[in-house]
């Protein structure tokens, strides 16, 4: 009599992906209790050879179900919709007892400012915190590790200014295409005058801005969604689709164009498809990011520069224009 039996087959790292790879063996023997071989699923390790800990898979939620992993990016969702009444409630209280007229119109959009990246850094280190005891996982699963530092650093460093970058130019190139650069004028001044808000007069206050949006953001968008949408069952591309499109709905200035809104979703996911392989550790980025501050306050008065060049664009553009209309009018 034939009989089967299960036998885990090893393969390199690069080229498993969390499956179970097994190969049938035919016997000519009767199975025995001693003939059970109990197959396991070989996992790519996030620290690299010769790291300590044990080995768990980036972005990869082992052992939760997708009916679980749909309840926790529901959760995810319904903490994004809630962060703009938790922001009320904060200014609320912080600004309770003290008098409106001490403070002056800058001090207090900035206090609000402040108040809702806070508020939203700590909502989205709670959410993570309880997702991990919940399913009781490591939080190296969300990219949650410190295993080689210089490496993320030096990762997120390239890979955060290709994103800037990428964004800024599908944008412009947009813009100018579809609509001659008016939108972009408004863009441009729109951010501008968001930038005044921002209290980055100097280094520390700079960072206590940037530090919580960097965590708020490499949290939720990044740790959390990406492993959560692969878990009940979306490709790469739409994971990294729907992420991008998600974080450009809820954190972009709006623009009544679909075809700029749909460059800057682009500009964020070809660079995010790009590197996610790269950038599984979060911590690098993170820092990376909250050290920005004294480069945004230079970005801002930038922002006055390129918005007078753009007036004086347009200007020159419609003067060249109405000089071909009239040219072309007297060859008639």
């Amino acid at each position: 009599m034939l009989s089967r039996r299960w036998v885990p087959v090893n393969a390199p790292d690069d080229e498993v992906r969390g499956e179970r790879r097994m190969e049938v063996e035919s016997t000519s023997s009767a199975a025995t209790p001693a003939d059970v071989v109990v197959a396991r699923p070989v996992l790519r390790s996030c620290a690299p050879p010769g790291a300590g800990g044990p080995p768990v898979e980036p972005l990869h939620l082992a052992g939760v179900s997708r009916r679980d992993a749909a309840l926790d990016l529901a959760l995810v969702l319904l903490v994004l919709l809630v962060l703009p009444l938790g922001l009320d409630l904060v200014n609320v209280v912080s600004l309770a007892g003290e008098d409106p007229g001490a403070l002056d119109g800058g001090t207090l959009p900035q206090r609000f400012l402040i108040n809702r990246k806070v508020f939203d850094a700590l909502l989205a280190v709670t959410l993570t915190l309880y997702l991990v005891w919940r399913h009781r996982i490591s939080a190296a699963a969300f990219g949650l590790h410190g295993r080689g530092p210089l490496r993320q650093v030096l990762l997120a460093v390239p890979i955060l200014l290709a994103t800037y970058a990428t964004f800024m130019v599908s944008v412009v190139v947009t813009t100018l295409l579809v609509t001659g650069g008016q939108d972009l004028q408004r863009e441009v001044e729109t951010r501008r005058e968001f930038m005044q808000l921002m209290p980055l007069d100097n280094l520390w206050s700079g960072m206590a801005l940037m530090a919580p949006v960097a965590i708020h953001e490499e949290l939720l968008f990044r740790g959390l969604m990406l492993p959560y949408l692969r878990c009940i069952g979306c490709s790469w591309t739409w994971t990294v689709v729907l992420s991008s499109g998600l974080f450009d709905a809820l954190n972009s200035i709006k623009v009544p164009k679909l075809e700029i809104k749909t460059a800057k979703v682009v500009g964020i996911t070809v660079v995010t498809g790009i590197s996610i392989e790269n950038t599984k550790p979060l911590a690098g980025a993170a820092m990376f990011f909250a050290t920005m501050a004294t480069a945004v306050g230079n970005l801002r008065e930038s922002l006055g520069t390129m918005r007078d060049s753009l007036g004086e664009l347009l200007k020159h553009r419609a003067q060249f224009r109405l000089g071909l209309w009239n040219l072309a009018n007297e060859l008639r």
